[in-house]
């Protein structure tokens, strides 16, 4: 019989990591975290770094039901229960507090139609939405004011109210008009754009809020070396570096100015207000893992690529993981369904986990941070007497060496003091001798502390009292936005409402305890203003992003600082990953000439549900040679391409296999694929067991053009990818020479990543085939 398998590239059922971070040069600390998964690759539980035990549960269609959390004992309930449509849709979730929220969708378009929240069985929110032909919103309405009861007088809930927006858009679906109005704060915005998108102008008026502002903005274009690159937005001039990252924004009108230094990799290491400074360090895969803001405090040295800046402030944030964010006195835990957060945790207790200190001396990979910390100490005085200022005040050591007063870049103070990236065979800790006989080796009393013996909840010291955490639950908008958040007994406790790029119009809570965590979800840095999206930070006062889109070589008709091809109210900007599906030609089977074509738009759509973000670019490659006895006509061509456009597909077509390999490997383009790795691939095509015949041209040995897994780097694939070859022949089986396509793949990816295949012959019947009816007619295979 045909088999329709999952193979992994290693079966892995217990999943630890320990990561350590670098905050200052005398602050290095480890946190432990862990999860298993299923046979399946589905999370199961989720150990967090203070030992608390989330557990997930699967319906029979492997679909997240509900999340229980465990710690020491005391059991929350995170999410009760989901439900959802044969479609697969949410329609229903009742969150650990007991508010319920309801989706309805329409039967044709399969648009979302309604979202209504209750909570303590009252109405909170009734978002009701309409659309034009192409799937644009025009408007969302909500009528309910929660602090309003159903008889006029005052409600239970003390924040929140009714809103309702209008959009209008121009042929090319860029939104150029929107207004609307909520909790008595009223706006009106337009904008206007050129051939690329670019912002041309932007006029906003807002009346009645503290949180807004009104302005009148012209975008001028006058940089030759970068043309594209905005010099001018209304009071605001702009100068890039050769990147075309921005370096700094001055203010004629207010006499400001902000100063922002950029590493190897384009990314945001340091931004300068007048002097308040805010510093950011990222790992090895991108993601920002600490932030702090204050006063200049002297020079801050990062490494490229992953290097390091010196956090020396009480001003800070730390990201172990998405799981977990630490500052100076508490620790935040986060809950999530795929991406998105549905709560969050104030913990209790606190971390005692500083290497060096209290016997604290498990670091990531065991490195020997002590004699890292002296290495980067020694060679940061090197660079002051070298740059001969100074030396400052005592309490400002170094400040007179700051690039703010030296001129020089962080790229420059690179050059001068190299990496201090972790390398590849560090000194470790020393290794404890064996016991011997006299004179033996000498005795050493302590217990030598190895990493794979530390597990989640290392360092972690719980409260003397209780354990019994503030949680705190979020209730988004279509576009994952933050409107509402409820605490453990459903009081609402912060209410926001945002004009169309994601600035508050109105902005309310009941306590100290604001979640930075609003438009689209992304964490707002109130320091700066600007949103962090992930792989680049976006300002919603301009509508722009700060620094050029990662993937703007790959959609060069795009203006690269746009932010969601400017249509912020239905697109959720991609955050630098990418899913890929693969066409073949036909090869001369007329029966079913367009199969390849229908299935692949097909995959690419599903392609849509598996993205590690709903930010997430879907690009869809067909091979066709200049031939239409075994490709496609210019005519069946242009057919699929405009459906795709409807759907936010972007498709390619190739005629050489090269062309593939190149894409997915990005050897053409000019930018790594570190920021916009692939999370998913489907192939829909004729396949011979080791090889993926896109250019098959009905030859025996299928001498048509050809490639395989083995030419595609690992590199290119996202931790967890999502791999699909089922809908070609054989791919799980060997070749003569070589190992199966699935087997290929399994060594290239990761312990997370799922590849699926087929052991047998697809049957190519036409029209949409789901894979396993893919499977359920099978050819002799000769």
């Amino acid at each position: 019989m045909a088999l329709f398998i999952a193979f992994k590239s290693e079966h892995v059922s217990i999943l630890k990591t320990v990561r350590s971070v670098m905050v200052s040069t005398a602050d290095v600390r480890t946190y432990v975290y862990g999860a298993t998964y299923d046979s399946w690759n589905r999370v199961r539980t989720m150990t967090y770094p203070d030992g608390e035990v989330v557990t997930y549960h699967y319906n029979a269609a492997g679909q997240i039901v509900s999340l229980l959390g465990n710690k020491q004992g005391r059991e929350s309930v995170i999410v009760d229960r989901i439900g959802y449509d044969k479609d697969g849709h949410t329609v229903y979730t009742k969150l650990g507090n007991g508010t319920e929220t309801t989706y309805t969708y329409d039967k044709q378009r399969e648009r979302l139609q309604a979202m209504n929240l209750t909570a303590d069985g009252r109405a909170v929110m009734e978002n009701k939405y309409q659309y034009d032909a192409v799937d644009n919103i025009l408007g969302i309405a909500n009528a309910v004011d929660p602090t309003q009861a159903a008889n006029g007088n005052s409600g239970k809930a003390k924040l929140g109210g009714a809103f309702n927006h209008t959009y209008a858009y121009d042929d090319l679906n860029r939104l150029i008009r929107a207004n609307g109005k909520a909790k008595g704060a009223k706006y009106e915005m337009t904008m206007t754009f050129g051939r690329m998108s670019e912002p041309l102008t932007k006029v906003q008026k807002v009346d009645s809020t503290k949180t807004a502002q009104s302005y009148d903005f012209t975008y001028k274009y006058e940089d030759s070396n970068h043309p594209t690159a905005p010099t001018q937005i209304g009071h605001e001039h702009y100068t890039y570096d050769a990147n075309g990252n921005p370096t700094l924004v001055e203010d004629d009108s207010l006499n400001t100015e902000r100063r922002m230094y950029w590493d190897e990799e384009n990314r945001l290491m340091v931004l300068s207000d007048n002097g308040k400074t805010s510093r950011y360090t990222y790992n090895a895969a991108g993601e920002r893992i600490v932030k702090s803001h204050g006063d200049l405090e002297g020079v801050y040295v990062n490494g490229a690529p992953q290097g390091i800046t010196f956090h020396e402030t009480e001003d800070y944030t730390i990201y172990p993981a998405p799981i977990i964010t630490v500052t100076k006195n508490r620790f935040t835990k986060h809950y999530f369904i795929g991406d998105k957060r549905v709560a969050s945790k104030l913990g209790v207790g606190q971390f005692s986990n500083v290497y060096g200190i209290s016997s604290n001396n498990v670091t990531a990979g065991q490195k020997d941070y002590a004699a890292r910390m002296m290495q980067i100490e020694k060679q940061r005085e090197e660079y002051y007497r070298k740059l001969g200022t100074p030396p400052g005040v005592p309490t400002m050591k170094g400040a007179t060496a700051d690039p703010d007063n030296t001129g020089y870049g962080y790229n420059t103070i690179i050059g001068e003091l190299g990496d201090h990236s972790v390398p590849e065979g560090w000194v470790q800790r020393p290794k404890f001798n064996d016991k011997g006989d006299v004179p033996g080796p000498p005795i050493q009393w302590q217990k030598p502390e190895d990493p794979d013996n530390a597990q989640p909840g290392y360092g972690y010291v719980p409260a003397d009292t209780t354990n019994i955490e503030e949680i705190f639950f979020y209730h988004s908008d279509h576009l994952g936005s933050t409107s509402y958040i409820t605490d453990a007994k459903a009081n609402i406790t912060q209410f926001d409402a945002y004009l169309p790029y994601g600035e508050l119009l109105v902005d309310e809570h009941s306590s100290s305890e604001e979640m930075p965590y609003k438009f689209n979800g992304k964490e707002f840095d109130q320091e700066t203003g600007l949103y962090y999206y992930g792989a680049r930070y976006m300002n919603p006062v301009t509508s722009l992003w700060y620094g050029v889109d990662p993937l703007a070589e790959k959609y060069p008709n795009v203006y690269p600082y746009c932010y969601t091809n400017s249509n912020p109210i239905i697109s959720i900007d991609r955050n630098g990953k990418e899913g890929i599906v693969v066409s073949g030609q036909h090869g001369g089977t007329m029966q079913s000439r367009e199969h390849f074509l229908i299935n692949g738009l097909d995959r690419a759509k599903r392609a849509l549900s598996h993205r590690h973000s709903k930010s997430e670019k879907v690009t869809w490659i067909v091979f066709n040679e200049d031939d239409t006895r075994y490709g496609y006509t210019a005519k069946e061509l242009e057919k699929y391409k405009q459906q795709a456009q409807i759907d936010g597909i972007n498709m390619i077509v190739v005629d050489d296999a090269d062309d593939i390999v190149n894409y997915i490997n990005n050897k053409k383009g000019g930018t790594s694929r570190k920021n916009d790795k692939i999370s998913s691939f489907y192939y829909v095509g004729h396949a011979t067991p080791g090889d993926l015949n896109v250019g098959y041209n009905g030859g025996w040995l299928f001498d048509g053009d050809e490639f395989d897994a083995d030419q595609l780097s690992g590199d290119a694939f996202a931790k967890g990818a999502w791999i699909n070859v089922t809908a070609a022949c054989r791919t799980a089986v060997s070749g003569t020479f070589e190992d199966s396509i699935v087997e290929q793949f399994s060594k290239k990816l990761d312990s997370t990543s799922t590849v699926f295949g087929s052991d047998t012959r697809t049957f190519f019947g036409g029209g949409v085939r789901s894979d396993s009816q893919l499977l359920e007619k099978i050819k002799d295979i000769k």
